[in-house]
Protein backbone atom coordinates (compact mmCIF):
# COMPACT_ATOMS: atom_id res chain seq x y z
CA UNK A 1 0.00 0.00 0.00
CA UNK A 2 2.81 2.41 0.77
CA UNK A 3 4.03 2.49 -2.83
CA UNK A 4 0.92 4.47 -3.70
CA UNK A 5 2.05 7.46 -1.65
CA UNK A 6 5.64 7.36 -2.91
CA UNK A 7 4.55 7.21 -6.56
CA UNK A 8 1.70 9.71 -6.45
CA UNK A 9 3.13 12.25 -4.00
CA UNK A 10 6.86 11.79 -4.66
CA UNK A 11 7.54 10.90 -1.03
CA UNK A 12 10.11 8.46 0.26
CA UNK A 13 8.73 5.13 1.37
CA UNK A 14 8.74 4.63 5.11
CA UNK A 15 9.00 0.85 4.75
CA UNK A 16 11.94 -1.33 3.77
CA UNK A 17 12.01 -4.76 2.19
CA UNK A 18 14.61 -7.41 3.00
CA UNK A 19 14.96 -10.41 0.70
CA UNK A 20 15.88 -13.86 1.92
CA UNK A 21 17.92 -15.71 -0.69
CA UNK A 22 18.47 -14.87 -4.36
CA UNK A 23 15.87 -12.58 -5.93
CA UNK A 24 15.21 -10.81 -9.21
CA UNK A 25 14.34 -7.15 -8.90
CA UNK A 26 11.89 -5.53 -11.29
CA UNK A 27 11.28 -1.82 -11.03
CA UNK A 28 9.04 0.77 -12.63
CA UNK A 29 9.98 4.41 -13.02
CA UNK A 30 7.43 6.90 -11.72
CA UNK A 31 6.79 8.44 -15.14
CA UNK A 32 6.19 5.02 -16.67
CA UNK A 33 3.68 4.30 -13.91
CA UNK A 34 1.90 7.63 -14.52
CA UNK A 35 1.77 6.93 -18.27
CA UNK A 36 0.00 3.57 -17.93
CA UNK A 37 -2.77 4.56 -15.51
CA UNK A 38 -5.77 6.66 -16.43
CA UNK A 39 -7.61 9.32 -14.41
CA UNK A 40 -10.09 6.84 -12.91
CA UNK A 41 -7.32 4.60 -11.56
CA UNK A 42 -5.47 7.64 -10.20
CA UNK A 43 -8.67 8.82 -8.49
CA UNK A 44 -9.15 5.35 -6.97
CA UNK A 45 -5.54 5.18 -5.70
CA UNK A 46 -5.78 8.68 -4.21
CA UNK A 47 -9.01 7.73 -2.47
CA UNK A 48 -7.43 4.61 -0.96
CA UNK A 49 -4.55 6.73 0.36
CA UNK A 50 -6.98 9.00 2.21
CA UNK A 51 -8.79 5.94 3.59
CA UNK A 52 -5.52 4.70 5.11
CA UNK A 53 -4.66 7.97 6.83
CA UNK A 54 -5.38 7.21 10.48
CA UNK A 55 -3.54 10.32 11.71
CA UNK A 56 -6.71 12.44 11.40
CA UNK A 57 -8.29 14.14 14.40
CA UNK A 58 -11.85 15.18 15.24
CA UNK A 59 -11.00 18.84 14.74
CA UNK A 60 -10.04 18.09 11.12
CA UNK A 61 -13.69 17.60 10.18
CA UNK A 62 -16.68 19.84 9.54
CA UNK A 63 -20.26 18.56 9.77
CA UNK A 64 -22.32 18.66 6.56
CA UNK A 65 -25.48 16.67 7.29
CA UNK A 66 -26.96 13.64 9.04
CA UNK A 67 -27.04 10.49 6.92
CA UNK A 68 -28.89 8.20 9.28
CA UNK A 69 -30.23 7.72 12.79
CA UNK A 70 -30.11 4.28 14.42
CA UNK A 71 -30.61 2.55 17.73
CA UNK A 72 -26.89 2.33 18.44
CA UNK A 73 -25.66 5.56 16.88
CA UNK A 74 -26.07 8.27 14.29
CA UNK A 75 -24.15 8.56 11.03
CA UNK A 76 -22.96 11.93 9.75
CA UNK A 77 -21.56 13.20 6.47
CA UNK A 78 -18.34 15.16 7.14
CA UNK A 79 -15.53 16.82 5.23
CA UNK A 80 -11.84 16.89 6.08
CA UNK A 81 -10.85 20.56 5.99
CA UNK A 82 -7.22 19.67 5.25
CA UNK A 83 -7.76 17.78 1.99
CA UNK A 84 -11.48 18.28 1.17
CA UNK A 85 -12.09 14.51 1.28
CA UNK A 86 -15.51 13.29 2.43
CA UNK A 87 -16.19 10.63 5.06
CA UNK A 88 -19.08 9.08 6.96
CA UNK A 89 -18.79 9.15 10.75
CA UNK A 90 -20.74 6.85 13.03
CA UNK A 91 -21.12 8.39 16.50
CA UNK A 92 -21.97 6.05 19.38
CA UNK A 93 -22.82 7.33 22.84
CA UNK A 94 -20.45 6.05 25.53
CA UNK A 95 -23.26 6.05 28.09
CA UNK A 96 -25.43 3.91 25.77
CA UNK A 97 -22.56 1.47 25.27
CA UNK A 98 -22.24 1.04 29.03
CA UNK A 99 -26.00 0.96 29.74
CA UNK A 100 -26.66 -1.72 27.09
CA UNK A 101 -23.48 -3.67 27.85
CA UNK A 102 -22.13 -3.23 24.31
CA UNK A 103 -18.43 -2.91 25.10
CA UNK A 104 -17.47 -6.32 23.69
CA UNK A 105 -19.71 -5.88 20.64
CA UNK A 106 -18.19 -2.48 19.82
CA UNK A 107 -14.67 -3.82 20.28
CA UNK A 108 -15.41 -6.76 17.97
CA UNK A 109 -16.96 -4.49 15.33
CA UNK A 110 -13.93 -2.21 15.49
CA UNK A 111 -11.47 -5.10 15.19
CA UNK A 112 -13.26 -6.68 12.23
CA UNK A 113 -13.72 -3.43 10.33
CA UNK A 114 -10.08 -2.42 10.79
CA UNK A 115 -8.79 -5.73 9.46
CA UNK A 116 -10.96 -5.76 6.33
CA UNK A 117 -9.70 -4.03 3.19
CA UNK A 118 -11.70 -4.95 0.11
CA UNK A 119 -13.23 -2.85 -2.71
CA UNK A 120 -16.69 -4.30 -2.02
CA UNK A 121 -16.64 -3.59 1.73
CA UNK A 122 -16.99 -0.15 3.24
CA UNK A 123 -13.58 0.80 4.61
CA UNK A 124 -13.10 1.98 8.17
CA UNK A 125 -10.23 4.44 8.59
CA UNK A 126 -9.93 4.62 12.38
CA UNK A 127 -11.80 5.24 15.60
CA UNK A 128 -11.86 8.55 17.44
CA UNK A 129 -13.39 9.64 20.73
CA UNK A 130 -14.27 12.57 22.89
CA UNK A 131 -15.84 12.90 26.33
CA UNK A 132 -19.26 11.57 25.29
CA UNK A 133 -18.92 9.60 22.08
CA UNK A 134 -16.88 7.00 20.21
CA UNK A 135 -16.60 7.68 16.48
CA UNK A 136 -16.06 5.24 13.63
CA UNK A 137 -14.54 7.15 10.72
CA UNK A 138 -15.73 5.37 7.58
CA UNK A 139 -15.49 5.56 3.82
CA UNK A 140 -18.39 7.57 2.38
CA UNK A 141 -20.16 5.76 -0.44
CA UNK A 142 -22.64 7.72 -2.53
CA UNK A 143 -25.15 4.92 -2.93
CA UNK A 144 -28.59 3.49 -2.29
CA UNK A 145 -29.63 0.32 -0.56
CA UNK A 146 -30.27 -2.58 -2.93
CA UNK A 147 -33.72 -2.80 -1.32
CA UNK A 148 -34.57 0.70 -2.62
CA UNK A 149 -32.99 0.02 -6.02
CA UNK A 150 -35.20 -3.06 -6.49
CA UNK A 151 -38.28 -1.04 -5.53
CA UNK A 152 -37.29 1.54 -8.17
CA UNK A 153 -36.38 -0.77 -11.09
CA UNK A 154 -38.59 -3.76 -10.24
CA UNK A 155 -37.55 -7.38 -10.00
CA UNK A 156 -33.98 -8.02 -11.11
CA UNK A 157 -33.49 -9.67 -14.47
CA UNK A 158 -31.10 -12.58 -15.00
CA UNK A 159 -28.07 -10.39 -15.81
CA UNK A 160 -28.63 -8.12 -12.81
CA UNK A 161 -29.19 -11.09 -10.49
CA UNK A 162 -25.96 -12.73 -11.66
CA UNK A 163 -24.05 -9.46 -11.15
CA UNK A 164 -25.22 -8.95 -7.56
CA UNK A 165 -24.93 -12.64 -6.66
CA UNK A 166 -21.37 -12.80 -8.00
CA UNK A 167 -20.42 -9.59 -6.16
CA UNK A 168 -21.79 -11.02 -2.92
CA UNK A 169 -19.97 -14.32 -3.41
CA UNK A 170 -16.65 -12.51 -3.94
CA UNK A 171 -17.24 -10.45 -0.79
CA UNK A 172 -18.29 -13.39 1.40
CA UNK A 173 -15.37 -15.46 0.10
CA UNK A 174 -12.98 -12.69 1.18
CA UNK A 175 -14.55 -12.57 4.65
CA UNK A 176 -14.46 -16.35 5.07
CA UNK A 177 -10.79 -16.46 4.08
CA UNK A 178 -10.20 -13.97 6.91
CA UNK A 179 -12.15 -16.13 9.39
CA UNK A 180 -15.11 -13.73 9.48
CA UNK A 181 -18.71 -14.96 9.27
CA UNK A 182 -21.26 -12.36 8.16
CA UNK A 183 -24.81 -13.44 9.02
CA UNK A 184 -26.91 -10.44 8.03
CA UNK A 185 -26.96 -10.47 4.23
CA UNK A 186 -30.12 -8.76 3.03
CA UNK A 187 -30.97 -6.03 0.45
CA UNK A 188 -31.05 -3.35 3.18
CA UNK A 189 -27.36 -4.05 3.98
CA UNK A 190 -26.11 -4.02 0.39
CA UNK A 191 -25.16 -0.67 -1.08
CA UNK A 192 -25.38 0.04 -4.82
CA UNK A 193 -23.18 2.97 -5.75
CA UNK A 194 -24.27 5.70 -8.15
CA UNK A 195 -22.08 4.40 -10.98
CA UNK A 196 -23.99 1.11 -11.06
CA UNK A 197 -27.38 2.80 -10.63
CA UNK A 198 -26.77 4.89 -13.77
CA UNK A 199 -26.83 1.72 -15.88
CA UNK A 200 -30.54 1.20 -15.15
Amino acid sequence: MLWRKSFIYAKKRSATAIAKGDVKLFYLEKQEFINIIDDKIMEFLTQRIYLQDDSVKLEDFVYIKTLGVGNFGNVFFVKNIKNSFYYAVKAISKSKIIMQNLILSIEMEKRILLQTDHPFIMKMVCTLKDENFIYFLMEFIKAQELFDVIRYIGLLNKQQTQFYAASLMITVDYLHKNKIVYRDIKPENIMVNEKVIKFY
